[in-house]
């Protein structure tokens, strides 16, 4: 509850009008969200209303005054320094770094806007460098961009004190850099990050809960609101809606969502693998039998595998049944939020019909492409696993590659637990259809990244090897 000496525990009168419009704000977009939610009712002590109905005293006198700034602005570097030496507002006293903006400034698909500053930020003068920026960066990948290809920018320039959101005369004074920035820029498309910057941009002080998903105009380009990074930061289950809207930004440009595999490169031929008719001879295995009889193998008979069976535990491991509207996939396993963040590689070594050579499975149109020839292949597996020679002794070696951002967009910090609960249900899955075919297999963890990495040809960074499991006749 609101106490009834709110206005004398602030630090200063400016905090306080600060907190007042911030806890009207919240409490407008907690509301709608109610409705939205289907809740027609809420309980409220009165001394709360009481206390909402109270104006915020004015607040003092600014201690600056405000120049006249330029508005023909020729480069982005001049707004910069221009921006460096302002003192139009009392954001200036403690600013360590002003934060103008960054990145593709000449035209680019998408221009991100925010609302202002926080302490990374201020730390560094580069916007969106925190938590909520790191996020920002993980949503720009999950649309197939990098930070440098999109501009962003934030409505004030400076750090409002404790991240407060910016007043209204704080934006009025540096609106006149963002215009000129955008101007001189040209995005395609703006993406608006809160209500702060759709207020400032549009002067609507609709919710943002209200706004997000429609579109909106500024100076004859499109503008999508959504939510801000730091909110989705505290209440993740709105990642869901931001994605929405994100795939309207791309829809907008022209551009397909993020794909759910890695797509073939120029000139690889799809190898077709056979589909699930061809899977009819394994139907007579017994599950209670096949769990009974999973267990890990290391000693392997020299027999090849063929193309049928190898198609079957490819389908059983990250084949799929059915592709979203949304651009996701459900799988013959379990994956998290259907954010599949796996490649599945094939160090092949004695599979009938195919050349040995590492392969890389396309589950979208269930079918190989042919990655590259390695010399003495066995001997390289074998330093690869740290000795572990049955992987030498096998047609096929099933190797797992991650790719994070494909699931950090969703569960951020959480991703590497729902990545190695998922991988953990497809080395299942194999397991069980080995079984199906008189194969066995063995997961392995053990192995030497940056060999591993280099065998596949990923970069260790954006993608890199998580498992694997060699496969043969036992």
């Amino acid at each position: 509850m609101i106490c009834a000496n709110f206005w004398e525990t602030c630090e200063t009168k400016k905090m306080a009008e600060a907190t007042f419009y911030n806890l009207v704000e919240n409490l407008e977009n907690y509301l709608e969200y109610q409705r939205d939610a289907g809740v027609q009712r809420l309980e409220v002590d009165r001394d709360v209303l009481v206390e909402l109905g109270r104006a915020p005293e004015a607040a003092p006198e600014a201690s600056v005054a405000p120049a006249p700034l330029p508005s023909d602005f020729k480069s982005l570097e001049e707004i910069e320094a221009y921006v460096s030496t302002c003192r139009n507002c009392l954001l200036c006293q403690d600013r360590t770094h002003t934060v103008p903006g960054e990145g593709n400034g000449a035209a680019p698909d998408i221009m991100f806007i925010g609302e202002g500053p926080g302490a990374e930020e201020d730390a560094q003068g580069r916007p969106f460098v925190g938590k909520a920026g790191q996020l920002l960066t993980k949503m720009i990948e999950a649309m197939g961009y990098k930070r440098e290809d999109v501009f962003i920018a934030t409505v004030v320039k400076c750090r409002p004190p404790n991240n407060r959101t910016p007043l209204p005369e704080e934006m009025e004074a540096c609106l006149p850099y963002l215009r000129q920035q955008i101007e001189l820029i040209q995005p395609k498309v703006i993406v608006g990050l809160g209500a702060p910057a759709i207020k400032g941009l549009l002067g609507k002080t609709a919710g943002i809960t209200r706004l997000r998903g429609t579109w909106q105009e500024y100076g004859g380009i499109k503008l999508m609101p959504t939510f801000h990074p730091s909110y989705l930061l505290r209440d993740p289950s709105k990642k869901k809606v931001v994605w929405q809207d994100l795939q309207r930004v791309l829809t907008e440009l022209g551009k397909e969502p993020p794909p759910l595999q890695k797509p073939p490169l120029k000139g690889q031929s799809l190898i077709m693998l056979p589909d699930t008719d061809a899977f009819k001879a394994f139907h007579g295995t017994d599950l209670v039998e096949a769990i009974k009889g999973r267990r890990s193998h290391r000693h392997f008979k020299p027999l090849p595998l063929s193309l049928a069976e190898l198609s079957f535990l490819l389908w059983t491991t990250q084949g799929i049944s059915r592709v979203l509207s949304s651009g996701s996939a459900l799988r013959m396993v379990p994956s998290a939020g259907c954010r599949h963040a796996f490649e599945t590689y094939l160090m092949v070594n004695n599979i009938e019909t195919l050349e040995r050579g590492v392969y890389r499975y396309l589950p979208v149109e269930h079918a190989l492409v042919f990655e590259h020839q390695i010399d003495n292949l066995t001997t390289r597996l074998i330093e690869a696993t740290l000795g572990q020679g049955f992987t030498a002794a096998v047609p096929v070696t099933f190797a797992w590659t991650v790719i994070p951002y494909r699931m950090e967009w969703r569960y951020d910090l959480s991703a590497h637990r729902v990545i190695a609960i998922d991988v953990g249900h497809v080395c299942q899955n194999l397991y069980l259809a080995c079984e199906a075919i008189c194969a066995g297999t063995c997961a392995i963890a053990a192995y030497h990244q940056e060999r591993m990495d280099a065998l596949l040809k990923v970069d260790g960074e954006d993608e890199f090897t998580l498992y694997l499991a060699p496969v043969g006749k036992v």
